[in-house]
């Protein structure tokens, strides 16, 4: 057994060992090139289905998502075959993470929004923030909204929905402090996101006159919130909010996209609103980040803000950057200030940007400007370079005694345009297995099969699902075994090809770390688009450089491992990739922590410099 030592593992979302490289070449990630060139590298494969939810575990507990049951969103055995709930909270996680094996060992952990973590489920740990989820914040009074005149048009309505609202300027009237009709008034209502705990909240008020925006807590001139023209952004507006689960202090930032001579075109942006209090374990935490770091802001503009019009890619850069570099300032604040023994933080810019800004980087995109390309490698640069100061905080504070470890959940690829999957529930009602009602909801006293996402259909199953009448046993082993070969046989029209490179019974999946009670009972895998020419779609509404409406990155399973430190190599690069399930082993390996419960991951013994 190594001597003891400290570990800090630093997650980059959505990064791809070629991606890091790429970056480390063009000079923009310092840090991590030096940890490579002090370490160990390796190129990683993730598991599927390739995405947050189901990866992110993975690394800490060491385990399949077979064991740890977890995915992006998650299907419980005996609920509607289309309900699904987030895949986040701790309580979902079957499997032992690092944090917990630290905990059983008296040691201390920190945690940074790291998924599957919240709420806290293991001893000695001090936490910040949620359970890295990254689309809806369970805390926040409202996540990130724009107050428009007009809404913009979309490739999403859902998007736009959730992140804007219609707003209808009128003659202000009751004011304390101003005559009546001398500006015009908007109330802003302030609505929690679909994962809020909160329900309703009282609403904020804006006034528009001289060719600025007010907003006030109430219908008071004197009590101003922030105050802009436009293009400007405020600084951080702090209120205490009256909500139904009584009054919470929070705080937020403005910023005026736009603003007509007289008044009536409007675009107001409002950053996510989070509390400054009950963000951490222990509470009294939250005040001390808030006084050093500033508020906290779980979730600033990302992409399908941008997508939906609610802001434009300066203002998601802006959102970003601060969200960045809080991270880097609360991380020194604690670990200097506290004791710990392990810190695992999950940062998520990368793949945020990566969904908004692909299409900068690759000339086969209908959106790529070659004379703005330039413009794209620097703004890419930027970004890759605040989580690169992230890695230099923790080489920083770890010294020459710790370990750090740089880690991806999965890698990030282009999407283009008209290139998406088939949908597969279209297909199981060609082979009527899923049949709908005359108002197109799904009829489940007759649907025989669904596919719910995740790369599973699931069999409508008497004695397991509510509504099921697939009998057990022999005609559910008929009917997927008829599924599997239909869905085998389909080819793609345009191209001729297979649509699926795989699809099997979820047991035959299992040396993919497929399987457990909450996926379904047939896996597939789609086969991912041939063609890499250039695309034009002049039957979508694509947007622009500055505001894209079209998602134009997507994920890859190519993730990466690099870590340095006592007991490893030194600038050793791996020929194959390891499995993201070797992470959680390694580290303890070289450290000293006890191994997770659950660990099935194998340790990646030629990084260290001598078996143990």
């Amino acid at each position: 057994m190594p001597l003891r030592r400290k570990v800090i593992l630093i997650g980059l979302d959505s990064v791809s060992l070629k991606m890091l490289e790429m970056f480390v070449r063009r000079g923009a990630m310092p840090a991590v090139a030096r940890l490579m060139e002090r370490g160990c590298t390796t190129e990683s494969r993730s598991f599927f289905p390739v995405d947050t939810g189901t990866n992110w575990p993975v690394i800490v507990t060491g385990a399949p998502p077979s064991v740890t049951g977890c995915n992006m969103s998650v299907h419980l055995p005996g609920t509607p075959l289309d309900e699904m709930i987030s895949g986040f909270p701790s309580y979902l996680c079957r499997a032992e993470q690092l944090w917990g094996a630290a905990g059983r060992a008296g040691l201390r952990s920190v945690i940074f929004d790291y998924p599957q973590s919240y709420p806290v489920n293991a001893p000695n740990v001090l936490h910040i923030g949620e359970d890295g989820r990254p689309d809806n914040s369970l805390k926040a009074v409202q996540e990130v909204r724009a107050y428009v005149t007009e809404l913009p048009p979309t490739t999403n309505l859902g998007w736009q929905s959730a992140h804007m609202l219609k707003v209808s300027p009128k003659p202000a009237g009751g004011w304390n402090g101003l005559a009546d009709g001398t500006a015009l008034e908007v109330e802003l209502p302030i609505v929690p996101g679909r994962q809020s705990t909160f329900s309703s909240v009282r609403p904020l008020y804006a006034l528009i006159r001289d060719g600025k925006v007010s907003v006030h807590p109430e219908r008071d001139a004197f009590k101003v919130l922030v105050e802009l023209r436009v293009g400007e952004r405020s600084g951080w507006a702090f209120h205490t909010f009256s909500t139904d689960r009584g009054d919470v202090r929070a705080a937020f930032r403005a910023k005026l996209l736009k603003l007509s001579p007289d008044g009536r075109d409007l675009h107001l942006y409002l950053s996510q609103i989070y509390p400054t209090e009950g963000f951490t374990e222990p509470p009294e935490l939250s005040g001390e980040l808030v006084r050093a770091c500033g508020p906290l802001v779980t979730q600033p503009s990302r992409q399908q803000v941008v997508m939906g019009g609610t802001s434009d890619l300066e203002t998601y850069l802006e959102e970003q950057e601060y969200y960045s570099s809080w991270f880097c300032r609360a991380l020194e604040y604690v670990l200097t200030r506290y004791d710990w023994d392990l810190c695992v933080l999950k940062w998520h810019t990368s793949d945020w940007t990566n969904h908004l800004c692909a299409f900068m980087l690759d000339p086969l995109h209908p959106l790529y400007d070659p004379e703005r390309a330039e413009e794209g490698w620097k703004l890419w640069d930027e970004v890759m370079g605040w989580g690169d100061a992230i890695v230099g905080k923790a080489v920083e504070i770890s010294g020459e005694d710790g370990i750090v470890a740089v880690v991806s959940d999965h890698g990030a690829t282009t999407e283009l345009p008209g290139r998406k999957g088939k949908d597969v529930n279209v297909l199981l009602e060609e082979g009527e297995w899923l049949v709908r009602s005359s108002d197109g909801s799904i009829d489940w006293s007759r649907t025989k099969a669904y596919f719910g996402g995740h790369h599973y259909i699931w069999l409508n199953l008497k004695g397991r699902d509510p509504e099921g009448c697939v009998e057990p046993g022999e005609e559910y082993e008929r009917l997927r075994e008829e599924i599997i070969q239909f869905l085998l046989d389909r080819r793609d029209p345009e191209t001729g090809r297979h649509i699926f490179n795989l699809a099997c019974r979820r047991e035959d999946a299992e040396m993919l770390g497929v399987g457990g009670d909450r996926v379904g009972d047939i896996f597939l895998w789609q086969e991912e688009p041939p063609s890499r020419e250039p695309v034009e779609r002049p039957d979508l509404d694509l947007g622009t450089w500055d505001w894209p409406r079209v998602n134009s990155g997507t994920h890859s399973p190519d993730a990466f491992f690099v870590v340095a430190g006592p007991g490893f190599k030194r600038g050793y690069r791996r020929g194959r990739p390891v499995p993201l399930s070797a992470v959680a082993p390694t580290l303890c390996m070289a450290s000293g922590l006890p191994l997770p419960a659950q660990v099935e991951g194998p340790v990646v013994w030629d990084f260290l410099e001598k078996r143990r």
